[in-house]
């Protein structure tokens, strides 16, 4: 009776062990799909899907990135820092965690008083580090470091010089993209003749050309050379409708057409084409997009349209306050 009793034992572990196996299986399942819906702006039914997993694995990593990833769509600041930090705590060695631990902190720092902020950006600043000495062969990281240097005042780290060594570590990694960054680099010096130049040479065999044209548009605004600033938008809308990997930057022209006042007829058709596609991302939300659309269709006088477009998007991210603002 003793040995029965403990082949029961062991067959009661193994039970155990894959009831634990398949939970897992099933939260990889559900977290898989939430990040579908986050890259779809699905906001209410990935977050859903996430608080399951979390239900289960307090401690999944990947779920606390994804839930302060939907936060950071929806704008809840500081809901995005709680849940990245809780990725961070989970996998202190994933440089992705501690990326998106630093953008969240960017932006709370962005929205919040002068004192809070101060702590909040060197917070941010230290991520961005960490993120990079992780995994110094990421060329996007690289990338968001070397903006956080462009950026912050030397009082918090930042500094011109700083961000010109991430460029050149960036050389290394991905030289096209480091000409993208040298151009930025060149715009904050005054040198628009080579900030130009850089996006040339960027253009060069670029796998994704319409993010180079998005960046000769931004500089062209910042000359504002309208003309050409909306020359460089159709080129870069016409190679995004034509690339599956760069058809956020429709959302992105459309932004920036309307934001400068014009054409904005032009900024309807691609922020529409943007939200039929089936590759849209995070980094351009659909529920904001339909927000977007709804304010163009005020000013050319069509509510209807607008309102149907407001209720599509609180019906993706009811919480999503721009939605519910006329």
């Amino acid at each position: 009776m003793r040995g029965a009793g403990r082949r029961l034992g062991w067959f009661a572990v193994w039970v155990a062990v894959l009831m634990s196996l398949n939970a897992q299986g099933a939260g990889g399942t559900q977290v898989q799909k939430a990040h579908e819906e986050l890259e779809a702006g699905e906001a209410d039914a990935a977050r859903a899907h996430l608080h399951s997993v979390l239900e289960q694995q307090p401690n999944n990593a990947e779920a606390w990135n994804l839930l302060g990833r939907v936060a950071f769509t929806t704008r809840d600041w500081r809901d995005a820092v709680n849940d990245c930090g809780q990725a961070v705590q989970y996998a202190p060695q994933s440089a992705e965690d501690h990326l998106w631990l630093a953008r969240a902190l960017g932006e709370e720092a962005g929205h919040a008083s002068f004192l809070t902020a101060f702590g909040l950006a060197r917070r941010a600043r230290t991520e961005f580090v960490t993120a990079a000495r992780l995994n110094p062969r990421d060329a996007q990281t690289l990338i968001d470091l070397a903006e956080f240097y462009m950026e912050a005042p030397s009082v918090l780290g930042g500094g011109l010089d700083k961000a010109e060594g991430v460029a050149q570590q960036l050389d290394a990694v991905d030289a096209r993209r480091g000409h993208e960054l040298r151009a930025e680099l060149a715009q904050k010096e005054g040198d628009m003749t080579r900030a130009a130049e850089h996006l040339k040479q960027a253009m060069q065999g670029a796998p994704h050309p319409a993010f180079v044209w998005l960046a000769m548009a931004r500089l062209e605004m910042h000359q504002k050379q309208w003309t050409a600033m909306g020359e460089a938008l159709h080129h870069a809308a016409e190679a995004a409708a034509h690339d599956p990997g760069a058809t956020v930057v429709l959302y992105d022209a459309a932004s920036l057409m309307a934001r400068t006042h014009q054409q904005t007829a032009e900024s309807i058709r691609w922020m529409e084409m943007y939200v039929a596609s089936p590759t849209k991302t995070e980094e351009g939300p659909a529920f904001e997009a339909l927000v977007r659309l709804a304010r163009w269709y005020d000013q050319t006088g069509n509510h209807a349209m607008a309102t149907r477009d407001r209720a599509a998007a609180l019906a993706l991210a009811h919480d999503y306050a721009p939605a519910r603002q006329p």
